[in-house]
């Protein structure tokens, strides 16, 4: 049987609570803290800069592809998808996410 992988969607709202126009900087964090391998703290895998008006509510959203962001190469080069808990963080919030086979 051939798994299926599939993309997760991460949101985030946020607000201007000032009554200044201003911009809103995202910036969506993976951590593999149970990898085979030594990987970074965290990884940078998207940012966005958004502009908010005084006031406004906007959703901020991150679609993670499992190849894309949560692969990691060997010593030749070769993508490894592990299953295992990743941590998935965006300004103070952080999510657990388990990624299984």
């Amino acid at each position: 049987m051939k798994s299926i992988i599939q993309s997760l969607v991460a949101e985030i709202e946020v607000t201007n609570t000032s009554n200044v126009d201003g911009k809103e900087t995202a910036m969506w964090f993976i951590a593999d803290p149970a990898a085979s391998i030594s990987r970074l703290v965290k990884e940078l895998k998207y940012f966005e800069k958004k502009p908010l008006k005084a006031g406004e509510k906007t959703t901020l959203k991150f679609v993670l592809d499992p190849i894309r962001d949560l692969c990691f190469p060997d010593a030749n080069g070769i993508k490894h998808l592990q299953s295992c808990d990743f941590h998935l963080t965006i300004n103070n919030q952080k999510i657990t996410f388990e990624l299984i086979d």
